[in-house]
């Protein structure tokens, strides 16, 4: 997901770093800082100004297996190397964007590092797709050297102590809207009509259900908090219903919230009993991380045009008139 287009993401990036950033966008290379750890190679991991937080996080993974196969001492620096999710001032005082997500993976300290012999840095062009959730070997590293905020995980358990019930079935939804719709070949995301025939069907099989909403579309969740009352739950999100409304909001620590927000939902969404998604990067890092989803249902509308201009109408043109089609055809069996 990359809806995000700051254009102020590198601010604060000294000339220093903005001229390794240059020489190592397309090809890694080695510096010599200093003189220490003089038998040590560190492997600096650093992508500015990035993508989306996800996207983020695979690429971290990839490279901290690259550099585990070279005998490298992998080490993360997103305050030198800023991405779209950082501020002029950060939450909480954290220079390096990456530990308000996930702590650091090394006890070396970066400013030690940049005093050392032989630190090689990542290029930005280490590839990243949709498809490596399903790498094992980044689920092993996943596994072995990530580690989620503290503060995350306990706002995350606070949620589920007072949503997640033990009479109570919680089924997860992604509904993607905004850019998904328009985002050339990319999947399509469900319609409205597409989820209400899935709660519906729910309601009307089981009494004690309720639904976990993830959506970046404001008219959506208002929708579906109109219709069906307390049997929707979610996070309060910064939502939207045009993509700009991403980039222009005042909000404070907006974009250090953005990231937050979404690794939060995706936590919890690996929590649900059952979880409906078409093929993003919330739900993949969801089930990468999985912990009691017991079922899986891929809301799949094809892909879109590769062609920027097809692919703005694409999801209009075939998708919703096909959906609206479905939901009327069953509102009448049900009548």
């Amino acid at each position: 997901m990359n809806k995000y287009k700051f254009q102020n993401s590198l601010i604060g990036q000294n000339d220093f770093f903005r001229k390794i950033s240059l020489e190592t966008k397309k090809k890694s290379k080695k510096y010599n800082f200093g003189s220490y750890y003089p038998n040590k190679t560190f492997y600096i991991i650093k992508r500015s100004p990035g993508a989306g937080l996800f996207s983020n996080f695979l690429f971290v993974l990839k490279n901290i297996n690259y550099a585990l196969k070279k005998k490298y001492i992998p080490i993360i620096d997103m305050e030198n190397f800023p991405t779209k999710y950082h501020e002029k001032r950060n939450m909480n005082n954290i220079k390096n964007v990456w530990e308000l997500y996930f702590e650091q993976i090394t006890k070396y300290k970066l400013s030690k590092v940049y005093k050392s012999k032989k630190v090689i840095f990542c290029n930005n062009n280490f590839p990243v797709k949709i498809e490596d959730y399903n790498d094992k070997s980044l689920k092993k590293i996943f596994l072995n050297y990530i580690r989620i905020n503290k503060k995350v995980l306990n706002e995350v358990d606070q949620f589920y102590k007072k949503n997640f019930k033990k009479n109570l079935k919680i089924v997860g939804i992604h509904l993607r809207g905004t850019d998904q719709k328009v985002t050339p070949n990319h999947h399509l995301p469900p319609t409205l009509y597409d989820i209400i025939r899935i709660i519906e069907k729910k309601i009307a099989r089981e009494n004690n259900v309720k639904f976990f909403i993830i959506t970046e579309e404001k008219k959506y969740l208002n929708i579906l908090k109109n219709k069906y009352k307390n049997r929707i739950i979610y996070l309060n999100s910064f939502r939207a219903d045009k993509i700009r409304d991403f980039n222009l909001s005042k909000r404070k620590f907006h974009r250090n919230k953005l990231g937050i927000e979404s690794l939060k939902e995706a936590i919890i969404f690996s929590y649900c009993n059952e979880i409906y998604y078409c093929q993003s990067n919330i739900p993949l890092f969801s089930l990468l991380i999985k912990k009691r989803t017991k079922s899986k249902k891929i809301l799949f509308n094809g892909i879109n045009s590769k062609n920027q201009l097809i692919a703005y109408y694409k999801w209009y043109v075939t998708v919703l008139p096909i959906s609206f089609i479905k939901y009327l055809l069953f509102k009448i069996r049900l009548i």
